[in-house]
């Protein structure tokens, strides 16, 4: 008797495409994804900018756009929660990889936070702990309808927030912290920190630096940028 296993796996690369913008400065930027179906999947950007006496490229940490590693149990991501959606969690995962074991606990790596997420029906719960500091933890309970997430935050620091599919917010302390995010753009703003963060082809905004571009064609813009006017090709590879 012979058995025959047929293992089918998706391959996939998107398109990739090389941004170049030309200002005062130089500057390129390049976007890469990559996935095997239901397994990883990962979109990597990497910017460089060249003037006259130096030369910039990307932090470490801003290479990285977003991970994802599945396997039965268990979830590994980086910047693009899939399971959880308590808004303390999606703020955490922000910038740092995170371990979501049968889609209901959770591991935050930067800051080690360990957590229990709860959904049943409209209701959601979730108590949150730092692994080396129990004292530092906080209960949320909300409530949610289509694609409106309510939720209350217990704890030394409380809070009231929303979540819209891909925008999350803080309602009390009012508008003190916002994060969007999709495929096509990143928007991340934290009132404490004095932080403002924006990824896309039409605007980018990190630092002290921006640039905005304004399509003429899909693949030609005009650019204003921190550096001055310019023009800017997007180039399929």
């Amino acid at each position: 008797m012979f058995i025959i296993l047929l293992i089918s796996i998706s391959i996939s690369f998107s398109e990739q495409f090389l941004i170049q913008d030309y200002t005062e400065n130089l500057k390129s930027k390049f976007l890469f994804d990559f996935s095997i179906e239901d397994v990883y999947q990962t979109s990597i950007k990497y910017n460089f900018i060249l003037d006259e006496k130096n030369f910039y490229t990307s932090e470490i940490d801003e290479v990285i756009n977003y991970f994802e590693f599945d396997q039965p149990g268990f979830n590994i991501s980086y910047q693009k929660p899939k399971y959880i959606k308590d808004e303390m969690f999606v703020y955490s995962n922000s910038s740092s990889f995170t371990i979501t074991i049968d889609q209901y606990i959770y591991i935050t790596l930067k800051n080690l936070y360990a957590g229990i997420y709860f959904e049943n029906n409209n209701l959601i719960s979730s108590f949150t702990f730092k692994i080396n500091d129990f004292i530092d933890s906080y209960y949320s309970i909300g409530y949610k309808f289509n694609d409106f997430w309510f939720s209350l935050q217990l704890g030394d620091d409380k809070r009231i927030l929303m979540n819209y599919k891909n925008l999350y917010l803080n309602l009390y302390p009012l508008f003190d912290k916002i994060y969007i995010r999709s495929d096509d753009y990143i928007l991340k703003y934290d009132d404490e920190k004095e932080e403002l963060y924006v990824e896309s082809i039409y605007f980018e905004k990190y630092d002290d630096v921006f640039y905005f571009r304004i399509p003429i064609n899909e693949n030609l813009f005009l650019v204003y940028s921190t550096y001055g006017p310019g023009i800017s090709f997007r180039i399929k590879i």
